[in-house]
């Protein structure tokens, strides 16, 4: 019985089993496609401090996310947001946090600001209180 078998790695395990032969891969080898590999991630401990009537979260987390969340910045329910999402700034950054929140409460205008780091999963660690107390799903965590 002849067989042919295409150059990608699953056709070709595939072609090998329907060959009657076997094989072994070692976890380098395998790629995971249309599904989202988890972890196990750390526990963020999220700390908040009041400034001025303002709550603001911070973390000291040194892992964090490359992306950027650009915005205007808000009050809402007590809580620094940045367009749409409350966030819990990188310990690095909370004295520009405490100026962004001072100026905002002076003034009702500021410019957009961008924030590095990324958007906190539904079900990430640390974050329930910060989503119960500003009443919302949309956390971003901040990068130092």
């Amino acid at each position: 019985m002849a067989c042919s078998c295409s150059i990608s790695m699953s056709a070709i395990i595939v072609g090998l089993i329907a060959c009657g032969g076997s094989a072994e891969l070692a976890p380098d080898d395998v790629q995971a496609r249309g599904s989202e590999v988890t972890q196990q991630e750390a526990p963020l401990v999220v700390e908040a401090q009041e400034t001025g009537g303002v709550t603001l979260y911070f973390h000291e987390a040194e892992d964090h996310d490359d992306a950027a969340l650009t915005g205007v910045p808000s009050i809402r329910n007590g809580c620094l947001w940045v367009g749409e999402h409350v966030v819990i700034w990188h310990q690095s950054r909370l004295v520009e946090a405490q100026a962004l929140a001072a100026e905002l409460q002076s003034s009702a205008t500021t410019n957009d600001v961008s924030v590095g780091g990324g958007e906190a999963l539904a079900t990430a660690t640390g974050t329930s209180t910060v989503r119960n107390d500003c009443g919302t799903d949309l956390v971003w965590v901040g990068s130092p």
